[in-house]
């Protein structure tokens, strides 16, 4: 298909090789529908226009490439054709230009000596133009395959390193030592904060009790033995606990009078204040030789137990 291209065609694709060598020029020939042999200029299999042309050109003042639609003419050793600038003469590709009047060179006779030497000229072009495409082509294949090669050489090389090159027995003693110490510290971290950790807990907390210990002043004894007496505290499983309305009451009443008279013949109150946190009361009754127990923490105050203050005459 070469040999069918025009000596323009051909001047103008060696043209392009020449200045760029890798940009992967290409021309494509067919035949129209009014039977015309047009030819395509590509780069890298994208053709640089929407339609063919008659043949390529060489703009004879600028040197760009020009696609030619139709010839005007020859004068004064220039030819006059109608086309469409594709590519700059620095190989830069254009885009969306119109059609417009070039001057190019004149196509020489075939009898022409100067016409068989440039075409000669033109065939040694395209011939080095595709040995440089060649030549960069093998050249980038064995660089890649030298380059796979290395990575591979210094892969397997790590890899054999890493198998045959064991610690010594002076870093096996100290990769254990380490270890050992490791253990040790995890360990003795672990008991400190087992230890450590009630008491931290207890120095936070203790603001906080310290912040919700009742006042003294708000024990009210007689009230406190009248709710032991009625068995408020009392799991309600109790037997001797009310089980219903009119029980508690009479339960309440009694217990009411019993806590008016056994404090109204004298009873004892004593504090223990434990660090401002909560306090520990006792209520002594001795008409009924009892004691009671209470703690005031967290704004209240709770019962504990009570229990015999003396033993009975029969023990």
């Amino acid at each position: 298909m070469t040999s069918e291209q025009s000596l323009r065609t051909k001047k103008a694709f060696a043209h392009l090789n020449s200045i760029k060598p890798y940009d992967g020029w290409s021309i494509d020939m067919y035949v129209n529908s009014f039977n015309k042999t047009l030819v395509m200029l590509k780069r890298r299999n994208v053709p640089l226009s929407d339609k063919g042309f008659v043949e390529l050109a060489l703009e004879k003042d600028t040197q760009c490439v020009v696609g030619i639609v139709s010839h005007i003419g020859d004068a004064d050793n220039c030819a006059y054709a109608r086309g469409v600038a594709l590519v700059e003469k620095n190989g830069k590709i254009l885009h969306g230009m119109k059609e417009k009047r070039f001057t190019i060179d004149q196509n020489p006779t075939p009898s022409d000596n100067e016409h068989k030497r440039e075409k000669k000229e033109l065939n040694l072009k395209e011939v080095r133009a595709e040995m440089r495409q060649n030549q960069e082509s093998a050249r980038n294949s064995i660089k890649k395959r030298e380059k796979k090669n290395v990575i591979d050489i210094m892969s397997s090389s790590n890899g054999q390193s890493s198998v045959t090159n064991g610690l010594t027995d002076d870093q096996n003693k100290q990769l254990i030592k380490l270890a050992m110490m490791t253990i040790g510290a995890a360990t003795a971290f672990r008991i400190l904060s087992s230890l450590l950790f009630p008491a931290f807990m207890l120095a936070l907390s203790f603001p906080l009790l310290y912040s919700t210990c009742p006042n003294q002043d708000t024990f009210d004894a007689k009230k406190e033995l009248k709710r032991v007496l009625r068995g408020k505290y009392e799991p309600q499983t109790q037997q001797d606990k009310p089980q219903n309305w009119f029980s508690e009451t009479v339960t309440r009443i009694q217990a009411s009078v019993t806590a008016e008279v056994a404090t109204g013949l004298g009873h004892e109150i004593s504090f223990l204040d434990v660090f401002g946190a909560c306090t520990f009361v006792t209520v002594h009754v001795p008409s009924m030789r009892l004691k009671l127990y209470f703690i005031g923490i967290f704004n209240e105050w709770r019962y504990i137990l009570h229990m015999n203050s003396e033993p009975s005459a029969e023990g």
